[in-house]
């Protein structure tokens, strides 16, 4: 004949109660959080306002197809995109820098610029 006699459910529960509270203490990190964000600037480069200083450009030129053509400032390297096309350079990369409108009457060109920022919070 076998016995079947009721189990304690005090040592499960020790167990799980102790798993619970080492979970909650949690391991702590000597490193504080680092978080990365997307972030798209819009500005606009003009005749009367043609340097961006903070990003170290330089509009040079509007054409009449639209065709803008900017200027890095510390190397002096020109780039040139049309509307809807990306400024491609190493310090910009593929799509960094795009232009999104012109206008060769007024001589300014709206730009977009997409960038990850990292912070690093407690």
């Amino acid at each position: 004949m076998i016995s079947a006699r009721p189990r304690s459910l005090a040592g499960p529960l020790l167990v799980a109660l102790m798993a619970f509270t080492a979970c909650q203490s949690g391991y702590r990190s000597s490193s504080p959080p680092i978080s990365h964000s997307l972030l798209v600037e819009n500005f606009t480069l003009s005749a009367r306002a043609p340097v961006r200083k903070e990003l170290g450009l330089r509009l040079v030129s509007v054409a009449l197809n639209r065709t803008v053509t900017i200027e890095l400032l510390d190397g002096h390297r020109r780039f040139s995109a049309k509307p809807g096309r990306a400024f491609v350079s190493e310090k910009f990369g593929q799509s960094g820098l795009v232009l999104e409108s012109a206008s060769p009457s007024e001589q300014t060109a709206a730009l977009s610029r997409t960038f990850c920022a990292t912070s690093v919070g407690r």
